[in-house]
């Protein structure tokens, strides 16, 4: 070693480059730069610790909604007078890109849509300008309400949590069989039990039966044939008992369910006897509590959620909708001389909250508060109304039934059944709270939740459980830890083969080391950027694993051969890696201009992806930093010289084969060029043959049932059919049971009425409608949940046929309704219709094309009032009071609010005669208030219309859907219906057009973004290469390198039976600057050899076998470090890897073999001078090329006859 330094010694000193003095004072001042490094860890793990971590990359809600409500409009005068003023003034500001509407029976809903390219900052204001015109607008049809807006439709709900109610305990049944056995004897006291059965109305104790509903079963008893019926009434039921037969009974008991006018009622019990009642009544045994008992303790719940620090806002969806009813006999009223109106004014002038001005007292002014309010229903029921026929005066409550309970005509049901604990199986009625998180605290989030739910027995009432229906906090929890297994799993086998390949630990402890100091600088670096910790962003640090591998291979490699050549480990460790300094960055920097044009995808997508190419970005950066300080520093300390044979007796059987198969490709160029098209020619078939699909499925325990009936079903009607798809769910799971397997169900939570709220980025929220329902199931397994989900859609398609079941899994991606769609848009109806069905025939003859419909659905009936004029006239009674008269009767009438503790309840007025199945027993107040039925002054026909008109962009559009089948993509049935959509759209007329959407049009926006970003990618390479070589022939040959890459990448995708979308592409695109760093190295070898004139072959031959094992540790790192990211990572990241695996395998020959060939083909055609030295410094010059030959020549031979002339 002292001789080595003293030849440095003796030569002339000269400026080093900041390559070198980077690295020459971390290894001169060892004790600082381990003391950086330190400080460089410790900010990483405090980086990590205090990044916002999610399940996925926030994506900003970018949609605002508002409603109008008008009662019993027809859908085509809601769409007329309401829903096109809503329209006009939603879109009439800028940046609005879309607006939608639903036009209804009954009100109108219209959704604005900002610019996808719009930034974020700019969002919120648009969305508010949009909120503020729709407000602004006041001169709306009498009858129709405000309107009503509606932000965060795009919000995301961190956790579900359903609070639901407890099944009736062994005790409280016990009680309750007693009651019913002495209600029993009471009601056949004196009769023969021969003959007769008894229906026993069970609803939770403490709850109580307005009169109207034991006159509703009288009525429908005695239209329903019931005879001798005999009703008693006992603490939390009725029993009905009569002679007749059991299914009469069991018509009588849905019967009087379907008058939805007992929310809490338990399921049906219909028995002879006492004994066969009391069996079933433990059978049926439904929740302790009523429904308003559980709204109740949701919203004591969500009052306390709502203290927490981490938590947003808390969304309560599913209560009872607490409501104050006056239920009144019309003829009474009317015989008491009372009106509706009367009544209204008279609670209105009892229910005072106001100002009084103020009084002086003295040298003070107080304040006068008149404050009368009622607050109970007994207030209400204490309200003076008037005075009878004797001048006592008459309260409400003396000529209506005034109760308080749950409205069930309005607003969302929701049940939960859990598999798992005390709850068996139970389906019980439930309240779910949306919770949102406050900012990025979804850690806190979980931890503050946890303790709570914890420690609930000490405050949650009693009578209910609370549970998670959904929870990201645990998603992100799972998946960030089935990452970073991934990660470390990655870096475990990278040193693997780093010990395998350079059959060194010492080398495989410095590129380790290096590794965890480029991961922590990378966290210090994503924090900076406000990169949040989410599956994107671990993803993305796997990927770059390969890459930020290759900087200290290189480096470490580069050390290592100035350690064979004789040189010191201080001078080793800077001169090596500042030597390669200018190849190093350069292939960092190709790197990173592959990854950074990803920015330029628009959109959500954009959005979605955007921390992708920032983390690469950062990964590469610390790469290149770490390789140019703690890399020399830990080579210093680590690394010496091998000792051991000469060189030319430890090179391997590989390295020797590899040579001579080299050696044979430079002879025989044009047979290897030739066959390398072979690669080329297989890609572009696997291109062909491959199916299409923009974003995969994800991979969760989650899926939904969405549960459709005809348009004017009513919720009732709704409730009876998800109950029947929920009992399918345990029917199925029980049959997984029964072929061997584990009964795989955790818990599923229904929902009527409307669908769950948002809890999974691109799951579409489903607006309110008494048709619609929808079901989330968990599984105990994710890995079970394509199979379950398919056999269940088969099950309930085949068993439920009177509404559409669709289930769906989880999307990655963008938000959307259906992966097919075909929109079609024009003015008039029929037109539209004619046209919808015959696309909703050609999607229905596509074999691969399941649940084909449209969203206008079919016609339903309106109930006309057509007023005979003379008749009414002569009656004295007015279209008003028609109108006054079927909503009483139908509808109820809202006489005002109660206030009570922190929210107001309505006040309802509704007649007894809204039970009678004969529509023309309404009354309407006549001359006198005498009440007349409708029937005498009014024809009422039956009118069939569309109850839906949806509209798009303030054009009717309707749009047919569909979903594809089992194992089949959105894209091959669009192709098989691609020729009949043509030919309809050639014979449409002016005015009229068919859209795509769907999945399609998703994928038909990001197409152009990813060409763009190909294309940039590519440019930026070539740009990076020319200042580099500074030469375009030499930039062309690695860029001629990049397609082999992707032929390969494309025929790994099509063996593997992966479909090509969004993800396989962005792995094709990211394989360029992997293939395009390691040619930068090993050409920075062949042009050092062209300089000093070595003669091609033995140049070639040399370079590639010394890049060979840094090469193929580099690759084998990337593409073992991949393995864990396939296995782990799911749907979204397997057709990325896939393409990287077989790309990268495919690179390293072309890297290895096919580039030297391409090169010696330039040199031949003379595209690249190379000219060799005379034949007797070969020696001299082979051996110098050798790493034990210090690199210090500072004359050059003569040059000779230049290569291949």
């Amino acid at each position: 070693m002292s001789d080595h330094r003293s030849e440095e010694t003796k030569e002339p000193a000269a400026p080093l480059s900041l390559s070198f003095r980077i690295p020459r004072y971390f290894v001169q001042h060892p004790q600082l730069g381990f003391a950086v490094m330190v400080l460089t860890m410790l900010a990483g793990i405090v980086s990590y610790a205090h990044m916002p971590k999610h399940k996925d990359p926030h994506v900003e809600a970018r949609t605002i909604s508002a409603t109008v409500s008008w009662p019993g409009a027809p859908a085509a005068l809601v769409e007329e007078l309401v829903t096109q003023r809503l329209e006009e003034r939603m879109a009439a500001g800028d940046g609005i890109e879309r607006v939608e509407s639903t036009s209804a029976v009954g009100g109108a809903m219209v959704s604005a849509t900002v610019r996808d390219d719009m930034p974020d900052s700019a969002v919120a204001a648009a969305l508010d300008a949009a909120a503020e015109r729709a407000r602004e607008i006041v001169d709306l049809p009498m009858g129709a309400g405000k309107p009503e807006v509606h932000r965060g439709m795009g919000d995301t709900a961190a956790i579900l949590l359903t609070v639901t109610g407890e099944a009736a305990t062994t005790g409280e049944l016990a009680l309750r069989a007693g009651l019913v056995r002495d209600a029993l004897a009471r009601a056949r006291h004196g009769k023969s039990a021969t003959g007769r059965a008894a229906v026993l109305f069970a609803y939770p104790l403490g709850e109580s039966m307005p009169k109207a509903f034991r006159r509703t079963i009288e009525a429908l008893g005695a239209t329903g044939g019931v005879v001798d019926l005999a009703m008693v009434e006992g603490s939390g039921f009725v029993l009905v008992d009569a002679a007749t037969d059991v299914a009469t009974l069991h018509r009588l008991d849905a019967a009087v369910r379907m008058a939805d006018q007992a929310p809490d009622l338990w399921p049906s019990v219909v028995g002879t006897d006492a004994a066969a009642l009391e069996a079933e009544l433990r059978r049926a045994a439904g929740d302790r509590l009523g429904l308003l008992a559980i709204t109740e303790a949701a919203e004591k719940t969500a009052d306390r959620l709502r203290r927490l620090d981490a938590v947003g806002t808390v969304k309560v969806v599913g209560g009872g909708n607490p409501t104050v009813f006056v239920d009144y006999v019309p003829a009474r009223l009317a015989g008491s001389g009372l009106t509706l109106e009367r009544i209204q004014q008279s609670i209105a002038a009892r229910n005072v909250m106001g100002g009084g001005g103020s009084v002086a007292l003295g040298q003070r002014d107080v304040a006068v508060s008149p404050v009368l309010r009622m607050q109970t229903a007994s207030d209400v029921a204490r309200t003076p109304v008037g005075v009878d026929a004797f001048g006592a005066i008459l309260h409400l409550g003396d000529v209506a039934e005034v109760t308080r309970g749950p409205d069930a005509s309005r607003g969302q049901r929701s049940y939960r059944r859990d598999v798992a604990g005390d709850a068996g199986k139970r389906r019980g009625r439930s309240v779910t709270l949306a919770i949102y998180p406050k900012g990025d605290s979804l850690a806190n989030l979980d931890t503050q939740l946890g303790a709570e739910l914890a420690a609930a027995r000490t405050w949650a009432p009693e009578g209910v459980r609370l549970e998670r229906a959904t929870d990201q906090a645990r998603e992100v929890k799972e998946k960030t830890s089935l990452f970073f297994t991934s990660l470390w799993e990655s870096i475990l086998l990278v040193v693997v083969v780093a010990i395998l390949g350079f059959r060194n630990w010492r080398t495989a402890l410095v590129l380790a080391l290096s590794i965890l100091v480029t991961l922590a600088m990378t966290f210090v670096l994503m924090a900076l950027l406000r990169v949040d910790i989410q599956q994107i962003s671990v993803a993305s640090l796997i990927l770059s694993l390969g890459l930020i591998v290759d900087d200290p291979v290189v480096a470490g490699d580069a050390i290592q051969r100035e350690l064979l050549g004789g040189a010191s480990r201080e001078r080793a460790a800077w001169h090596g890696p500042g030597k390669l300094a200018r190849a190093i960055f350069y292939g960092t920097a190709a790197n990173i201009v592959a990854y950074l044009p990803f920015l330029l995808v628009g959109g959500s997508v954009g959005r979605f992806l955007w921390s992708l190419p920032v983390v690469m970005t950062a990964s590469l950066v610390a790469s290149r930093i770490v390789s140019m300080t703690f890399v020399p520093l830990l080579g210093r300390t680590f690394l010496v010289p091998t000792v051991g044979l000469p060189r030319a007796k430890q090179r391997s059987i590989w390295a020797v084969t590899y040579e001579r198969v080299l050696s044979a490709a430079l002879r025989r160029k044009s047979t290897v060029l030739l066959g390398s098209l072979l690669v080329l020619g297989l890609g572009a078939l696997g291109m062909v043959r491959m199916k299409s699909s923009f974003f995969p499925r994800d991979r969760t325990n989650l899926f939904v049932v969405n549960v459709a009936l005809a348009n004017d079903a009513t919720v009732r009607a709704t409730d009876g059919v998800v109950e029947r798809v929920d009992a399918l769910v345990d029917e199925v799971g029980e049959s997984w049971r029964a072929r061997g397997g584990k009964y795989p169900v955790r818990a599923t939570t229904s929902y009527v009425g409307g669908g769950a709220p948002r809890f999974w980025y691109s799951l579409v929220t489903t607006n309110a409608r008494p048709n619609l329902g929808q079901i989330v199931v968990e599984l105990e397994d994710e890995g079970a949940t394509v199979a379950f989900a398919e056999e269940l859609q088969r099950v309930a398609s085949a068993r439920v046929t009177e509404a559409r079941i669709d289930v769906r899994m989880l999307e990655n991606g963008k938000s959307g309704t259906m992966p097919v769609e075909v929109r079609i848009s024009g003015d008039d109806t029929r037109i539209l219709r004619n046209v919808a069905d015959k696309v909703a025939s050609a999607l229905g003859d596509v074999a691969l094309a399941r649940g084909v419909r449209d969203d206008w659905g079919d016609a339903t009936l309106r109930m006309g009032v057509e007023l005979d004029e003379t008749r009414a006239a002569t009656a004295a009674i007015s279209p008003g009071s028609v109108a006054r008269g079927t909503a009483d009767t139908w509808r109820g009438s809202l006489l005002g609010m109660l206030s009570e503790a922190t929210r107001a309840v309505p006040i309802v007025a509704r007649s007894t005669e809204g039970t009678r199945s004969a529509v023309g027993d309404a009354a309407v107040t006549a001359a006198g208030d005498r009440r007349v039925p409708l029937a005498t002054v009014a024809k009422l026909p039956m009118l069939a219309e569309a109850s839906t008109i949806r509209r798009r962009n303030q054009q009717r559009t309707i749009t047919v859907s569909c979903l594809p089948v089992t194992h089949a993509l959105p894209s091959e049935v669009m192709d098989a219906v691609r020729p009949e959509l043509r030919k309809l759209a050639a014979e449409l007329g002016p005015g009229y057009a068919i859209e795509v959407g769907g999945v399609e049009e998703d994928a038909r926006k990001v197409r152009g973004d990813t060409w763009l970003v190909a294309g940039v990618s590519v440019a930026a390479v070539l740009a990076v290469l020319l200042l580099q070589f500074r030469s375009a022939s030499r930039a062309l040959l690695v860029l001629a390198a990049i397609p082999y890459g992707v032929a390969a990448a494309l025929i790994s995708l099509w063996v593997s039976g992966s479909s090509l979308g969004f993800m396989a592409t962005l792995g094709m695109i990211s394989l360029v600057g992997v293939i395009v760093s390691h040619i930068v190295v090993l050409f920075e070898y062949l042009e050092e050899a062209r300089e000093r004139h070595v003669p091609f072959t033995e140049a070639v031959v040399e370079a590639c076998t010394h890049r060979a094992r840094p090469v193929l540790v580099t690759v084998l790192a990337t593409m073992l470090g991949l393995v864990p990211l396939l296995a782990h990572g799911g749907p979204l990241w397997e057709p990325l890897c896939i393409a990287q695996l077989g790309g990268l395998a495919v690179a390293t020959c072309v890297t290895l073999l096919l580039v030297p060939v391409l090169y010696g083909r330039l040199v031949e055609l003379g595209w690249i001078r190379w000219t060799e030295a005379p034949m007797a410094d070969v020696a001299l010059l082979t051996r110098r090329m050798s790493p034990q030959f210090p690199r210090r020549v500072t004359a050059l031979p003569s040059p000779g006859r230049r290569f291949g002339t």
